[in-house]
């Protein structure tokens, strides 16, 4: 059995290869063990299979698609769902109550990291499960 690092298990949903690619890499490196998912409908399977501690989830493609996906995740784990933490460029719209933090990114057609506060998102992933972040 593969031992989980500090940071725990993150299941981080995107359709975007690149974000979710560089949003990797930056939980990877400060202790995060990341599970990708590129749909909402991985993103269930992922968490059905592997309970992580936190869901990342990008809601600047569809926010009808995270809608839809929260829905899922709580119909599946119930109270035992993993928090949330949401990437959005506009007000998002808990449909489940797993959201414990919203994200703004400045701008959604552009998937740089530098137009990201990567701080805090570190912070809130953190903050969701009960841990300072390590920033490097």
């Amino acid at each position: 059995m593969t031992q989980v690092r500090a940071g725990g298990l993150v299941c981080l949903v995107s359709d975007a290869l690149g974000f979710r690619a560089v949003l990797a890499q930056l939980l990877d490196d400060v202790g995060w063990d990341v599970l990708e998912a590129e749909c909402d409908r991985e993103g269930v399977i992922a968490v059905a299979a592997a309970a992580p501690r936190l869901v990342l989830l990008d809601t600047l493609g569809d926010g009808c698609l995270a809608s839809r996906f929260l829905l899922r995740l709580l119909d599946l784990a119930g109270p035992s769902a993993p928090p949330a933490v949401v990437l959005t460029a506009t007000d998002f719209e808990d449909p489940s109550g797993l959201v414990v933090a919203e994200l703004r990114v400045s701008c959604p057609r552009c998937w740089g990291a530098d137009l990201l506060d990567l701080e805090a998102v570190l912070r809130a992933a953190g903050a969701a499960c009960g841990r300072e972040p390590t920033v490097h």
